[in-house]
């Protein structure tokens, strides 16, 4: 009775191989081409960005609101990357974390330029001689 008591106590004990085998780590599955499609994707909303940034740059306006309307108007760039994930079985929950991080980092990196741009601007008012 003590040696079978002992042997469930290990079975309960010692984890199943299986559950080994799920925590593992895992290389990517998704296709080379669902990768290329991810990466123009975000190279043309990168573009896309950049193009929204200088057009916006001079225009004397909040740099939060400046950000949001770039972001807005460069939005749908975003749109390929989810539908290739989801193309490929890809849980929808982890593309939109994908889809957020991007944002977030895009966010970032507007603000920031938009901010230097508005300091260029009152920089240069206020080195302007009064008359």
């Amino acid at each position: 009775m003590k040696q079978f008591l002992l042997f469930v106590l290990g079975l309960l004990i010692v984890p199943s191989g299986s559950a080994i085998s799920a925590q593992t780590w895992q290389p990517t599955t998704l296709s080379s081409a669902t990768i290329e499609k991810t990466r123009v994707a975000t190279q043309a909303y990168h573009v896309c960005l950049d193009k929204e940034i200088n057009a916006f740059r001079q225009i004397p306006m909040d740099s939060r609101n400046a950000t949001n309307i770039i972001l807005k108007k460069c939005e749908f760039e975003l749109t390929p990357i989810r539908t290739a994930l989801l193309a490929e079985q890809v849980p929808p929950k982890i593309a939109d974390r994908l889809l957020r991080k991007r944002r977030n980092q895009a966010v970032r990196k507007v603000l920031q330029l938009m901010m230097f741009a508005e300091s260029q601007r009152e920089a240069a008012a206020i080195k302007k001689p009064l008359p």
